[in-house]
């Protein structure tokens, strides 16, 4: 295939894609003038082979109320080669950087709506569409008439997409209920490492305490996937002063709510094994800590143990302090406390 070197061309040529799929019947009619000044705007995310062709694009369209990610289009030479998956992810990613606060969601047909559910997306009722989104249906969909009824699917995405320090894409899956039996596996293989050496966990039980947690909306908890798979959790909840007490066995950490009322534990992080150098714990811990603050949260406290060294090195790095005192249950863990 001859390169296209000129943006003009390119944008000729995926116009021209569009229009063949219209044809076909496989998506329906896109405002060609928009899409063209959409790339111009800036827009337009593009996956090009290596002479330079665009390979795939995505555009990202932003509103008052959400950002929506659409006219997704590959050429049709070179689908089934990751292209719509990386351009699409990369859609996910500046949308997530430049509208943090604002839902993500796709309105797309039956070609593309696989890929975004693969990506995190979720379907909903489209009875729950932002007005903002159904005015384009309206003025181009030749079944308008018939919605909510019509061909396309709503879907909002429900996990975050995310790179750790070391260029590995995570999916940050929050409250991941249809997941707790393979995240209670990994649970009870990480705490049976040295040092923690506690063999004693019951694979049925941890399942148990997962899903309580999962379904408590106070928790946070969050795993991270790469490729399908999981390879690391974290959870933190609040506590105030007598359920802190409680646990360390002790008074010595009451000086913590001499302000507060409440500061947020970190109960858990877990890392498989073959994930730890890749920053998986580092963006896992980050996400929490983020989430925790959003809602309020400046103080922070969790237990590890002495001997725990790559752990103690992740929570230094990500502003925690150990205060020396020791947990009245387990003699060679101490507490450790971060302020916002």
């Amino acid at each position: 295939m001859t390169a296209v070197t000129s943006k003009k061309e390119q944008i000729l040529r995926f116009v021209e894609l569009i229009k063949r799929e219209a044809e076909r019947g496989s998506m329906l009619p896109a405002d060609y003038a928009s899409l063209a000044q959409s790339e111009v705007d800036g827009e337009v995310l593009v996956e090009a082979g290596e002479d330079g062709t665009w390979r795939s694009i995505a555009v990202i369209y932003p509103g008052d109320k959400c950002v929506e990610i659409g006219a997704v289009i590959t050429d049709p030479e070179c689908r089934g080669r990751g292209y719509a998956t990386r351009v699409v992810t990369q859609a996910i990613l500046r949308a997530e950087e430049s509208f943090p606060d604002l839902p993500i969601i796709a309105m797309t047909n039956e070609a593309s709506t696989g890929l975004f559910q693969k990506l995190g997306f979720r379907e909903h009722d489209k009875g729950t569409v932002f007005p903002e989104l159904q005015e384009p249906c309206r003025r181009l969909c030749p079944e308008w008439d018939n919605w909510p009824n019509c061909h396309c699917h709503y879907l909002v995405q429900k996990h975050l997409l995310a790179m750790s320090s070391k260029g590995v894409l995570h999916m940050i899956v929050q409250d991941p209920e249809d997941k707790l039996e393979e995240i209670a596996r990994l649970y009870c293989q990480v705490w049976a490492e040295p040092p923690w050496d506690e063999y004693e966990w019951d694979f049925l039980e941890v399942v148990r305490e997962l899903r309580k947690a999962s379904a408590d909306p106070a928790t946070i908890f969050l795993a991270g996937r790469v490729a399908g798979e999981i390879v690391g959790f974290t959870i933190g909840y609040p506590m105030n002063r007598e359920e802190l007490a409680e646990k360390c066995g002790s008074d010595q950490l009451d000086y913590l709510f001499r302000d507060r009322e409440q500061l947020f534990y970190v109960a858990e992080l877990g890392v498989e094994k073959g994930s730890r150098r890749d920053g998986t714990g580092s963006l896992l811990s980050g996400q929490l800590l983020s989430k925790a603050e959003v809602r309020g949260f400046k103080r922070f406290v969790l237990r590890t143990d002495v001997e725990a060294d790559p752990a103690k090195a992740l929570y230094a790095k990500l502003g925690f302090v150990d205060t020396g005192i020791v947990d009245g249950e387990h003699s060679a863990r101490t507490y450790w406390v971060r302020e916002a």
